[in-house]
């Protein structure tokens, strides 16, 4: 069938923007979206149209003329491919054959194979007789460009019978569905850079829309786009630090470290500057809860397996590396995105580190952390390779403008807050909290700093899986430190929460830096200075620490002996409760234990 179309293809010169590789040019481009460049005639080192690096993803389009019956042979194929991977200076991503002929299933295998070894992709559009050939399907998708593209290359035959076979396979019930077929072949993202920018571009910012799929890929709520779960406040000072760091970057390369405290929104920003970029870089996205190579290369081929979910480890390192061995041009080719490093301490930073500084990278690839500050100076910061350059990028809490368009028409209002609450929901984490949980605090009567952090701990352990204390085991290592504090200890160091924690005396062997960090790091302590590990509670949570430390032990005391084992416990606590009062925080105890502010001064 359509022999007026397949006849007039072959009647055309072979070579050259006049022949059948011109016309076969014209034509990808429009499916593609890319623009080619036709390689010399002569020597064509295996390719007959590129795009010559062009655009990202370096494509060589090899044309065949065969008549009915003919086809190349396995040793042209693959010969063909060697000598464009070699001309292309091992750049080269996809090989397309474009044939008159059909290239058998044996010759197409070993094809592929050869492709495969050399992590190259192919494509192939030839002329199968027992189906739609695929050759043809191109011509009709466009057909008056295909007529107007035959015409002035002196096609043989009469034109208006190829224009009734153009009309026959457009109208063929099979053509649309294999059309799209053509374009995605063609859209893949193994295909070369661009397409794996596409695709792996795309995988983030589907996940970031959605809280149910950005906790299934990041194991936490990194969901920007999902404003069912929390509207997002933009926050011009990170965000602006951000686009500042990555302009300068072409002249200035430096590594983009995002610092800010527990729930201060570190990567809630980061990944909004990043939906903002005009245009993106190929994007890869490390969070906490994937495992990290300290090779960088494997560490990238890895993500791009992951986000474009396509080939394996090896295809991705060797395309990685044919792409590092193309000239910088300017921006990033790649961003890796490092989420979160003080969740893994375990992690060999300044291995990864000194991986990423090798010098292949250099102009190719760009860099951006997100950590805590503290975790930053201490572990990562002191370790970096010599010579790296850093940017850092505060995020720090809500400001006024933030806050009011953070909390909005809810009641009660920021005015009637009392000014302790308003400015511990400046952090932007623990204002959504208040913000989820406002009707319900207030009908209890329990819209209270105190109230909000232990939300926050149930928050931190529904939205970040991997915790092993619960709520409870929490509380008890606020109660077991409770009573240090009773005792007069002021300065408590990481190594104590150990002793402090039912779980890890129950389990020594386990595993519980990842929850200790989130404690030490959260909302109930404060460090003493940057570079100790020595912390102290913060004076606002004093009381409730020393209130769930009586209450545990009044409900103890009347298991064992009723009311007059209560008496007995409050005329033990009380006493030592008035030293706290000289040391300052009298206040801070009256206003959160209504048991001691019962007690007369002095007794």
């Amino acid at each position: 069938m359509y022999e007026a179309l397949h006849d007039a293809l072959h009647s055309l010169q072979a070579v050259g923007p006049e022949g059948f590789e011109g016309l076969v040019q014209a034509h990808i481009s429009r499916l593609t979206g890319q623009r080619f460049f036709l390689a010399k005639t002569g020597s064509q080192g295996g390719k007959d149209a590129s795009t010559a690096g062009y655009g990202g993803t370096y494509i060589d389009i090899e044309c065949k003329r065969y008549g009915r019956g003919k086809s190349p042979t396995t040793r042209d194929l693959s010969g063909g491919l060697i000598e464009a991977i070699r001309a292309s200076g091992d750049c080269l991503d996809l090989w397309l054959v474009v044939s008159t002929g059909a290239i058998g299933s044996t010759e197409a295998e070993a094809l592929r194979q050869t492709a495969d070894r050399e992590s190259v992709a192919v494509g192939i559009l030839d002329w199968q007789e027992a189906e739609l050939p695929q050759l043809a399907l191109l011509c009709a998708a466009y057909p008056d460009e295909t007529l107007a593209e035959l015409r002035p290359r002196g096609a043989a035959g009469d034109l208006t019978v190829v224009a009734r076979d153009l009309a026959t396979l457009k109208n063929d019930p099979r053509f649309s569905g294999q059309l799209i077929d053509l374009k995605l072949r063609f859209s893949a993202g193994d295909l070369g850079l661009d397409h794996a920018r596409t695709a792996a571009n795309a995988w983030i910012e589907t996940r970031l829309a959605r809280n149910n799929d950005a906790r299934a890929a990041f194991n936490q709520s990194l969901c920007i786009g999902d404003s069912s779960f929390h509207p997002y406040v933009e926050r011009a000072a990170p965000q602006g630090a951000l686009d500042a760091w990555y302009s300068a970057w072409p002249a200035n390369p430096s590594v983009a470290a995002v610092l800010g405290q527990e729930g201060s929104g570190k990567s809630w920003s980061t990944m909004a500057w990043w939906t903002a970029l005009g245009t993106k870089p190929l994007t890869l996205i490390i969070t906490s809860n994937k495992e990290i190579p300290d090779d960088a290369e494997i560490l990238i081929a890895s993500a791009l397996a992951s986000q474009t979910r396509l080939r394996n480890l090896e295809f991705w390192r060797r395309r990685v590396d044919s792409w590092l061995h193309r000239s910088a041009s300017g921006t990033p080719a790649l961003l890796l995105i490092l989420d979160g490093l003080n969740e893994r301490p375990g992690q060999k930073w300044d291995c990864l580190f000194a991986s990423l500084a090798e010098s292949r990278w250099a102009g190719h690839l760009a860099v951006a952390v997100t950590c805590r500050p503290a975790f930053w100076s201490e572990r990562v910061a002191r370790y970096l390779p010599m010579g790296w350059r850093v940017t850092q990028i505060q995020v720090s809490a809500f400001n006024d403008a933030e806050l009011a368009r953070a909390w909005a028409n809810r009641q009660p209002s920021l005015s009637d807050m009392p000014s302790h609450v308003r400015d511990f929901i400046r952090t932007p984490r623990i204002c959504r909290l208040a913000g989820n949980h406002v009707g319900r605090l207030i009908e209890s009567g329990d819209l209270t700093v105190e109230r909000l952090l232990i939300v926050d701990w149930q928050d931190r352990r529904e939205l970040k899986p991997g915790f092993r204390h619960s709520e409870p085991e929490f509380n008890n290592i606020v109660i077991a430190l409770a009573r240090d504090l009773r005792h007069g200890a002021m300065l408590f160091g990481r190594h104590q929460l150990s002793s402090y924690s039912s779980l890890a005396l129950r389990s020594p062997g386990r595993d519980l830096e990842k929850d200790f960090d989130e404690i030490i790091e959260g909302q109930l302590f404060e460090p003493l200075d940057p570079v100790s590990d020595r912390y102290r509670v913060r004076r606002q949570h004093v009381g409730l620490a020393l209130g769930m430390l009586l209450a545990q032990e009044v409900h103890e005391a009347y298991q064992t002996s009723g009311a007059a084992g209560v008496e007995e416990v409050l005329a033990a606590v009380l006493e030592p409760l008035a030293d706290l009062r000289a040391r300052g925080w009298d206040e801070q105890i009256k206003a959160r234990m209504p048991l001691y502010h019962l007690t007369p001064a002095g007794e």
